[in-house]
């Protein structure tokens, strides 16, 4: 469990760097000290095994030592984008009651106005005030629940599951044993610790190496820049449109980027463009992981002619195993297209609130069915080629389109609406939306309106960047959407 193994890392590394977020430092043994007195402070809030807890935190030291606390205590950490406004803040709740969110100082007025009732609501420099004690031991023999992660579906409703202490141990290990990252790697904590990409790839790789994880709130390319060339990053997780950004920029044509020995990206194809632009600016070569939320990190491209492989998210982590399928559920032949699957032993079991019949359709006698395409070459490389769900990756995110058509349908002059990902920079998206008004009327004056009220109830990723009008929406025969005559 993640618990163990920060207490492992503690004893090995204790007086060595953990973190380092702006101006503060922390060594190993500080941070345990700082999780201790946090565990106190929740458990003195009823936070625990059977009372979870809710982070609506940035990037930052108060996200790692809540979440490490979390899994001190045994208790359950649904991690949350601290972009959600709060309608979108209940809507996740709604399945997974939280005995209270824990967000920024300035965040809890406005979190507290849309939390479910009977949940406490703090900011996180006020929780350690006034804690005393210990906290309590969790149950022994329990593979305790660790956190609760969100996959939107295609129904329009986020998808919550939860991801065990052991679980979240396996991922951490495959992680090490696979990349090989050691106590003397510095890694870059850019990429959203709420999202399953920053929390495996950044933070538990941290925990489990003994690494030391340098935190930024946000992306500002000349605060990335500088981070890397201070405090000599040498692992850099991040996404495709960040990583196009950097090479980009003329800064980095004079940055101090030799410590760099790993940069990969996940979340959306990594555009060819980019990877040769990158390696001219940088001198290494960027590569592809690919992971979901039901397990963490699945595959990762360390392929030693990564040039000639660089459209491929490489080979399974060690511990998984990995097949591409045909509707029947057997295995395609090498560079045949089918369904993406995987078994990995830092996987979930099922989705909560589905039934047994919906999650028989994503796990499948004990492997999960990604619902994403692809193939796989002679040597065993994967590459991803599509999807069956209908997601958009867009700045490192993950948009459902049907939560914005929901939104966006609430305007009374629109008559039908679809939200597709139309083609960005980097291998990108952009969130499109294609709306039938129901008069003719002044389209700039309504296209300002649906803006308005995307920004007031979706958080800024999800808001459309584009909008477009037309007299009907294309559809088959069937009436099925065509979703290609959108983009």
């Amino acid at each position: 469990m993640t618990a163990a193994q920060l207490a492992a890392t503690v004893e090995r590394f204790g007086a060595r760097p953990a973190l380092v977020d702006g101006d503060r430092r922390l060594s190993w043994d500080e941070l345990a000290e700082a999780v201790e007195l946090r565990a106190a402070a929740l458990s003195g809030r009823d936070i625990g095994p059977d009372r979870p807890l809710a982070i609506v935190l940035p990037n930052g030291t108060d996200f790692v030592v809540t979440f490490l606390a979390c899994q001190r205590l045994g208790a359950l950490a649904v991690p949350l984008n601290p972009l959600f406004t709060p309608g979108e803040l209940g809507r996740h709740l709604a399945g997974r009651p939280v005995g209270g969110i824990v967000t920024t100082s300035e965040g809890a007025p406005g979190i507290g106005d849309g939390a479910p009732d009977g949940t406490w609501v703090a900011g996180a420099t006020d929780l350690d005030r006034g804690a005393t004690g210990t906290a309590p031991t969790p149950p022994a023999g329990r593979d305790l629940p660790a956190v609760y992660p969100f996959s939107s579906g295609s129904t329009g409703t986020p998808k919550g599951m939860v991801r065990t202490a052991a679980q979240l141990a396996a991922e951490a290990d495959a992680f090490y044993d696979t990349v090989g990252v050691t106590e003397h790697d510095v890694i870059l904590g850019l990429v959203a610790l709420f999202h399953s990409h920053g929390l495996g790839n950044a933070l538990l790789a941290s925990v489990r190496s003994g690494a030391t994880l340098v935190l930024l709130p946000s992306f500002q390319r000349d605060a990335v820049l500088a981070a890397i060339e201070r405090e000599r990053v040498s692992v850099f997780p991040s996404v495709p449109f960040i990583c196009q950004t950097l090479a980009e920029t003329r800064r980095a044509e004079r940055a101090e980027t030799g410590s760099l020995r790993l940069s990969f990206t996940a979340g959306a194809p990594l555009a060819r463009e980019t990877f040769d632009l990158w390696a001219a600016r940088f001198g290494v070569p960027l590569r592809q992981l690919y992971g979901c939320s039901e397990a963490g990190s699945v595959t990762i491209n360390l392929d030693g002619d990564v040039d000639a492989t660089a459209a491929s998210v490489g080979r399974p982590m060690k511990g998984i195993e990995l097949a591409v399928v045909r509707p029947d559920g057997e295995p395609c032949a090498p560079g045949e297209s089918g369904e993406i699957t995987f078994a990995s032993p830092a996987a979930t079991s099922r989705y909560e609130g589905l039934s047994p019949e919906a999650n028989a359709e994503s796990f499948v006698a004990g492997w999960f069915r990604t619902g994403d395409l692809g193939h796989l070459d002679a040597s065993g490389n994967l590459y991803v080629t599509g999807r069956t769900k209908l997601f958009i990756s867009t700045s490192g995110y993950k948009v459902d389109p049907f939560e914005v058509e929901d939104v966006l349908r609430r305007h009374p002059a629109v008559a039908d609406v679809v939200v597709v990902g139309a083609a960005g920079s980097a291998g990108d998206q952009v969130v499109k939306a294609v709306v039938v008004p129901r008069h003719a009327g002044d389209e700039r004056a309504l296209r300002a309106e649906l803006l308005a009220l995307c920004r007031a109830e979706l958080a800024v990723h999800k808001v459309p960047r584009v909008v477009e009008f037309r007299d009907e929406i294309p559809k088959s025969p069937l009436g099925k959407i065509l979703r290609k005559y959108l983009v």
